[in-house]
């Protein structure tokens, strides 16, 4: 058994959070939320080697697919269906986001220091990027043979990924125990609130560390006099930049948490104080001193809540460049091959070939007919009217033939996806090389034609209301097949753990037909008196997510299902409730 991340209802706003329970091993994770009030964001991750042993990881093919469905309920007020909602609207209105999932380093690992770890000079299998900087910076002062300065460059990029994903990760985990702490008595176990003091401390001292070994690696490469090394230099001082903006977030988010659990022990032990607490928090402001007097130093920028408006804005656009050009080193180029206007295209091309042929071929006996000797001389006359009237039913005929084949014959192509996507990702010598594709497919579908599982599930969440689907007229199927090459390695030297999809859908299209956001009603108080109160109005879009994992017969496996409520108003989204 293992933990697994689910979402439920957050009350206190819009987003969603995150609690873990346990469950067995999926290949497949997700998370939804509410990413603004437009946008829904789901966030997939597809392990590739998740739960395997050892056996069946040399056993498994080349590749790796998995499949997922998401089927949206659009009520009856939204009106949306195939003609008002085409499906080139909606794939506007989707935005995939692929990159790979960092590598996993412990800080013994990124250090080099951890028992059995390999440390080789650049172009073999470094234990961590931050080790193999260091020997790269170790030829430049040497002035030995070294790869290309972009190699060094990316290796700096995905240190930063790992080193954030880390620290934050650590910090979930300690979370995680201090809420099931707080489930308990401290009294009962007084020795697991030093425990998890403990935890702490080692985990900054640990962060510390790391980010003090990274830039010592900036001064060395500031010494080494090589203008071609100029980029690995800039991209050392970006890096350290943004590591100190992240550092700030999880030094903050900790001293909130001793802050929790000094006042949940002294509310057990009035009289009493945590001690470890108080030796952690030092800790962090100590830490914290000493990277504010560094980023002083090097010119970064640090705001207050006092900050102006300027700032602020400053900031964040500063900090989201930063993100965006760190992580880009993760991230997939997808080039689109959009068959959905080509088989739309063909359906329309074969209805008019038919009824082409049928104009053709009435027009000739039309004519032939008319071309006879004994109708020649009345053409104004029965023969005539009998002609000009055969003409324009054939007329009405081809073009009814033109409007139906269109649909008639796209379904001869509904096998043939919507959008088709190769997935490319730079090679150690920067070269885009193909990874994986990936497939989507809309369709709109009654709700008594989707697929039993999908009904059945409705049903239970309904808990027997019959009148669930009274409202919904349409469904939305999207459908998303990856397909992921297993021999990946990060930048040639990393073994790839899973692939971070990112899904954002814009739900614009559900909220021009709805109504004003609140009301007034008239309700009778108990002392006879008539209050108006104001209402909310809400309405739900109902979605549910199904995943598997697909095998070398291309048949589903693994497969689960999860339902959420998306709740939403006439200016956006509210919040996700997770129903199963």
């Amino acid at each position: 058994m293992t933990t697994e991340t689910v979402l439920v209802q957050d009350t206190a706003g819009g987003r969603a959070a995150l609690k873990r329970k346990k469950g067995p091993k999926r290949t497949i994770e997700t998370a939804v939320h509410v990413h603004d009030r437009t946008q829904l964001e789901t966030v997939f991750d597809y392990y590739l080697r998740r739960g395997q042993s050892a056996a069946d990881k040399r056993q498994d093919a080349a590749t790796l697919r998995y499949q997922v469905d998401a089927y949206l309920f659009y009520p009856r007020q939204f009106a949306l269906n195939e003609h008002t909602y085409p499906k080139e609207r909606f794939f506007a209105d989707v935005r995939p986001l692929l990159r790979f999932r960092e590598p996993k380093f412990s800080y013994k690992s990124m250090l080099g220091t951890k028992v059995g770890s390999k440390s080789v000079a650049p172009g073999g299998t470094a234990a961590s990027p931050l080790v193999y900087l260091g020997q790269y910076v170790a030829c430049l002062e040497q002035k030995l043979p070294t790869e290309p300065v972009q190699n060094a460059v990316d290796e700096v990029r995905l240190f930063a990924c790992a080193y954030i994903s880390a620290f934050l990760r650590g910090i979930d985990r300690n979370k995680r125990r201090l809420a099931r702490l707080n489930a308990a008595e401290p009294a009962a176990n007084p020795e697991d609130w030093q425990k998890l003091c403990t935890r702490l401390r080692r985990q900054v001292e640990r962060a510390h560390t790391v980010i003090l070994a990274f830039r010592q690696l900036i001064d060395r490469v500031g010494a080494v006099p090589d203008a071609e090394i100029a980029p690995l230099g800039a991209e050392l001082r970006l890096v350290d930049e943004y590591c100190y903006y992240r550092l700030r977030d999880g030094v903050a988010f900790l001293l909130t948490m001793v802050s929790d659990m000094s006042t949940a022990w002294t509310a057990a032990f009035p009289n009493g104080v945590l001690p470890e607490a108080e030796a952690v928090r030092r800790l962090l402001l100590e830490v914290l001193t000493w990277h504010d007097e560094h980023a002083l130093a090097s010119g970064y920028m640090r705001l207050a809540p006092s900050s102006n408006e300027a700032q602020k804005e400053r900031f964040i656009h500063r900090r989201g460049e930063l993100k965006r050009r760190i992580w880009g080193v993760l991230f997939l180029d997808l080039r689109t091959v959009s068959l959905f206007r080509v088989q739309r295209q063909l359906g329309a091309m074969m209805a008019a070939g038919f009824a082409g042929a049928w104009a053709l071929l009435a027009q000739f006996f039309l004519i032939r007919r008319a071309m006879q000797p004994q109708d020649v001389g009345d053409i104004v006359g029965l023969s005539g009217m009998l002609f000009l009237a055969f003409g324009t039913m054939a007329y009405i005929i081809k073009d009814r033939i033109k409007e139906l084949g269109r649909s008639y014959f796209g379904g001869f192509l509904r096998h043939v996806p919507d959008h088709s996507e190769r997935l490319f990702y730079k090679n150690r010598q920067g070269k885009p090389m193909e990874v994986g594709t990936m497939q989507e497919t809309a369709r709109f579908y009654a709700p008594k034609d989707l697929p039993s599982q999908i009904l059945t599930l409705r049903e239970e969440v309904s808990a027997g209301d019959r009148h669930i689907d009274a409202g919904v007229n349409r469904v939305l199927q999207y459908r998303k097949v990856i397909t992921i090459s297993r021999s990946l390695r990060l930048l040639n030297r990393y073994p790839l753990r899973a692939v971070h999809d990112i899904l954002r859908l814009n739900i614009d299209a559900c909220l021009p037909r709805l109504g004003e956001p609140s009301r007034f009603l008239d309700l009778v108080t108990q002392e006879g008196n008539v209050e108006s109160v104001r209402f909310p109005k809400v309405y739900y879009l109902d979605m549910v997510l199904g995943y598997s994992k697909l095998n070398e017969k291309n048949k589903a496996e693994q497969q689960s299902l999860d339902y959420f409520r998306l709740v939403l108003d006439k200016k956006g989204l509210l919040r996700i409730e997770r129903l199963s």
